[in-house]
């Protein structure tokens, strides 16, 4: 009796499996030449899949695929070998989104030209200094070391010295990408010191290359030394005669030394002005008209650091 009950178990389960396959044929599904086909084991990666033909019942396991790091850095700014001794800022690219988490603890290093870490060279400022995309990170060399004064009569060592190389790594264990994945590999930006720059920025000192009339060509300026990637790009923009932003392309390039606005549309004749914000900042921090050296305590006039200015030029 207990055999029997068996066998009528497995009688109805091999009727409602082609019941099932019989519906799917009707409707067009799983048709082959001959206009039949029997039930087929599909097999999805990284799942486990129970087949039955009854009554035999057999676990198919299929492994989960291994994902290969395919994330690395690909740029760091500034792009040039060269810094001034108070250098400011760095900026880290990825070429995929990144996981939100600080960079600076586990996996940047900072090496001086003996091949010894420099010390706690930059400033633990956390997570909220990457861009919305997180594909874009922001390390500041430590303030109280870029700042020659910090208080009356109070001084500081550099933290670079002018005259030595140093060697920027990023380790491509730990810091991970959106994907879990450690970077494929490590990065290494090799630069030497110079001099410190205390100099404010002077757009008389730029140099335009006035485009055609009835043209798309760009709009380019050179600036005498490397200006921040990050502000440059939002930092400069281009005006028609009233007042009215023009829409269009930004390039930087020769190293942040050169800025090129190509408008969406021909040029006009008239009158236009490039606009340089007041974040827009030099390597060292320098913006236009306030140098980066002076004393963190004095008080800062708010009426500058909403200032446009405007670089008149004309287009015939």
């Amino acid at each position: 009796m207990r055999t029997r009950l068996v066998n009528v178990r497995c009688l109805r389960a091999a009727i409602s499996l082609w019941t099932i396959w019989a519906t799917l044929v009707s409707s067009g599904c799983g048709a082959t030449d001959d206009g039949v086909s029997p039930p087929t084991q599909t097999a999805i990666s990284g799942t486990e899949h129970r087949a039955t033909t009854a009554p035999v019942v057999e676990v198919l396991e299929n492994p989960s695929p291994t994902l290969e790091p395919t994330t690395v850095v690909s740029s760091v700014f500034p792009s040039g070998n060269r810094f001034p001794e108070n250098q400011l800022r760095l900026y880290i690219d990825f070429s995929a989104p990144m996981s939100n988490v600080d960079g600076l603890e586990e996996h940047l290093r900072l090496l001086d030209n003996r091949g010894e870490a420099v010390d706690a060279p930059f400033l633990p400022l956390g997570e909220e200094f990457w861009d919305h995309d997180y594909q874009r990170y922001s390390v500041f060399f430590d303030p109280r070391q870029v700042k020659q004064v910090i208080r009356s009569n109070e001084k500081l060592g550099r933290l670079l010295t002018a005259g030595n190389s140093y060697t920027l790594i990023i380790a491509p264990r730990g810091w991970r990408d959106a994907n879990g994945l450690p970077l494929r590999e490590e990065f290494r930006k090799e630069f030497v010191i110079g001099p410190a720059d205390t100099t404010p920025l002077d757009p008389a000192s730029w140099h335009l290359r006035i485009p055609a009339v009835e043209t798309n060509q760009r709009l380019a300026v050179s600036f005498p030394g490397p200006l921040d990637h990050g502000l440059l790009l939002r930092g400069l923009v281009v005006e028609s005669a009233d007042g009215s932003r023009i829409n269009g392309d930004v390039e930087v390039t020769n190293w942040e030394t050169r800025w090129s606005f190509t408008p969406a549309q021909r040029w006009a004749a008239g009158s236009y002005a490039l606009a340089a914000l007041s974040i827009l900042e030099d390597l060292a921090g320098n913006r236009i008209g306030v140098p980066f050296e002076i004393d963190a305590f004095d008080p800062i006039d708010e009426r500058k650091d909403a200032e446009t200015y405007r670089v008149q030029f004309e287009i015939r």
